[in-house]
């Protein structure tokens, strides 16, 4: 073998890159860059761990309910609203007044109801060219999941709302519920009128008969049969929970004259809006205004889950490369808004405004607590696991430049 420059093998002295075997300045490089590939390793559950925080925090932004409003908090609303002449107690007692203020507010209460619109929400009312359909569309499975429990509650309000010294806490409405099952599957007038027999027996049973005696039950019986006559011919000779109250509903809204008759949540939720829009002269969900907020919510969402996504990417790609160190400045400012805006936020003003506003804003929630949760365990897995790495890493890197 011929030798190099240096008089050994490929021209390096003594045949290394690095300098002849012995010598002390190769040695400490050497031992530098396996001192910091080892380092380097280190980095790799960093990065799996920062990508399933990523992953978490994306799928609660897309959804999760980045805004949920509890509908039964209406009840303690309505009597503190209403004029109806009562003290705005919501002790569960009936009202003093027929107009069942109090006793609405005491039953709807009592509905687990809640609309939660999620970032993927979000995204489809901001694109969408009429974003008031698909709010209706979310409406209307929000209600239709609720349909037996508002049935129920409907039924017992038409007593409650109409009799003094009646508990509006003693009704449970799961037995009720029971009942308006059997009557959806009932068959023939028999089968009909004992569902409702055992629906009237089962509301006697819990208020008293003090409340509903064997007179006011027969009313009962025949109010419920009548109503439910109407939705059968209304739905196309189909019993539903939710057509029974939409029916029901629908009689309301035409004062007991004729009119359109809806069958569900979604075209009853349109119909009223249309009729506010017929007295405000202006549909309000079909303005400029609110299709602007809808894509500027819509931006903001994809945004939020944006940056997340690209922090994904880079601990992932990183995981194939020799430096697995990456940035994530981006998240670490981002990545708190939207809890500041769909938590902190509605909080603050609340508590600022208080009054009817803070028990309006007192009806939101958020899931968005979740991406927040990502956001502190990310500065924690920063602060106190990556980076006392990293530094050691650039320490390591300094000596080796150093060492030329």
């Amino acid at each position: 073998m011929e030798n190099g420059a240096y008089g050994s093998p490929n021209g390096y002295p003594g045949g290394y890159p690095n300098g002849y075997p012995g010598d002390p300045g190769a040695m400490e490089a050497e031992a530098l860059r396996k001192e910091i590939g080892r380092r380097q390793k280190k980095l790799i559950p960093v990065n799996i761990v920062v990508m399933l925080l990523c992953l978490v925090a994306v799928f609660s932004l897309l959804f999760l309910p980045l805004v949920s409003i509890d509908a039964s908090s209406l009840a303690e609303l309505m009597p503190a609203s209403a004029d109806s002449g009562t003290d705005g107690s919501t002790d569960g007692s009936a009202p003093s007044e027929s107009d069942g203020t109090d006793a609405l507010g005491a039953i709807l209460g009592r509905v687990e109801l809640h609309l939660s619109v999620t970032g993927k929400d979000l995204l489809r009312l901001g694109f969408s060219s009429a974003p008031d359909d698909v709010l209706f569309d979310m409406i209307d499975g929000t209600l239709s999941s609720a349909a037996e429990a508002l049935a129920a509650n409907m039924i017992a309000l038409m007593v409650l709302s109409g009799s003094e010294g009646a508990d509006a806490a003693a009704v449970e409405t799961d037995p009720l519920t029971d009942a308006l099952r059997a009557l959806e599957t009932a068959q023939g007038d028999a089968e009909i009128d004992a569902a409702i027999s055992s629906l009237v027996s089962e509301l006697q049973a819990q208020l008293g008969a003090d409340v509903i005696d064997d007179a006011t039950a027969a009313d009962l019986r025949d109010g419920v049969r009548e109503q439910y006559d109407e939705t059968v011919r209304y739905n196309d000779g189909v019993f539903t929970t939710e057509a029974f109250v939409c029916v029901a509903v629908s009689s309301v809204m035409n004062e007991g004259g004729e009119g359109e008759v809806y069958t569900t949540f979604g075209d009853l939720v349109a119909a009223a809006v249309g009729t506010l829009a017929e007295d405000g002269g202006e549909d309000p969900l079909a303005s400029d205004t609110v299709k602007l907020v809808c894509l500027a919510a819509a931006v903001v969402t994809i945004f939020f889950a944006f940056v997340w996504a690209v922090l994904f990417l880079f601990a992932f790609f990183r995981l194939f490369a020799k430096n697995k160190r990456f940035l994530m400045w981006y998240v670490k400012i981002f990545g708190i808004l939207p809890c500041l805006l769909f938590g902190v936020l509605p909080l603050a003003a609340g508590a600022l405004a208080g009054g009817e506003i803070a028990a309006v804003l007192g009806m939101l929630s958020t899931m968005a607590w979740v991406s927040g949760g990502c956001y502190v365990l990310l500065w924690l897995v920063s602060i106190f696991w990556a980076f006392p790495i990293k530094r050691k890493i650039r320490a390591l890197n300094k000596q080796l430049a150093q060492l030329g």
